[in-house]
């Protein structure tokens, strides 16, 4: 009993040998928050000659006159570092029905800690991108007001990941995504009407509880201070970073790195 396993489930952490020798693992708690711009300059429209609007009425998504790149960030969703993000979608509402095709939108993170709200030329454009991106190509917008399916992203999950996996990143960070590409839909802005302004939401796992390592290569409760001497050579023991697994969740071969403080 308590010897560690694999119960083959993605969604449980801390698999051991229950008193009935059945390998069972925790349930990871499934959380869901959602943000929607609240502020002016936190929605943003840069040209191609680099002007950064951040009052407009609306957001054109990508054309207006020109090819633009949007900005958006998103404050309070309280999502801790290191957390498992299972799902992730900016949801928008229809402004105007002027739709340009083809429309294909690339969606991309701030590889950023905290992101700064916007402002200034290039403010959009030249911030550090995540490595990973998503690609939407949405159907035509039909009716002003509308706000379901069709005007909701695809799944950038993987995005936000990479943002709150930055070792700086903390649950009262400000995450900002930034969209590139083609074509035109156009949707409320916080300006235009605040009720209605982009609202990402996500779902997620709080993250696996931090592993420490005593000199003996064991495990010992994370957070534990220790403060004992080694037995074998009378020096303080030596406890390591929260080590880094990978893939996370795994069901398979794991890697696993850390680094000695």
């Amino acid at each position: 009993i308590g010897d560690t396993c694999n119960d083959s489930d993605p969604n449980t952490i801390n698999d051991q040998i229950d008193q009935n020798c059945a390998c069972t693992g925790t349930p990871l708690m499934n959380n869901s928050v959602c943000s929607r711009i609240n502020s002016s300059p936190d929605d943003a429209e840069e040209k191609a000659n680099g002007t950064v609007s951040l009052t407009s009425s609306d957001l054109e998504l990508i054309f207006d006159g020109t090819t633009q790149t949007i900005g958006l960030r998103f404050t309070n969703l309280n999502i801790p570092q290191g957390a498992i993000i299972t799902n992730a979608d900016i949801q928008f509402t229809v402004d105007q029905t002027d739709n340009v095709n083809p429309c294909n939108l690339e969606i991309y993170g701030q590889a950023s800690d905290n992101a700064a709200t916007f402002g200034g030329n290039y403010n959009i454009s030249t911030r550090p991108k995540t490595i990973l991106s998503a690609t939407c190509s949405p159907a035509n917008w039909i009716n002003v007001g509308d706000a379901g399916p069709a005007q909701q992203t695809v799944n950038i999950a993987a995005v936000i990941q990479e943002i709150v996996n930055r070792s700086g990143y903390t649950a009262n960070s400000a995450i900002v995504t930034i969209i590139q590409g083609t074509g035109k839909r156009t949707a409320k802005s916080f300006n235009g009407n605040s009720s209605l302004a982009p609202e990402l939401c996500v779902e997620y796992y709080d993250p696996p509880q931090s592993l420490v390592f005593n000199s003996n290569s064991t495990l010992v409760e994370s957070g534990a201070q220790l403060d004992t001497l080694n037995e074998n050579d009378n020096k303080p023991e030596r406890n390591y970073n929260p080590i880094n697994i990978y893939p996370n969740p795994a069901t398979d071969d794991i890697t696993i790195s850390f680094r000695a403080r």
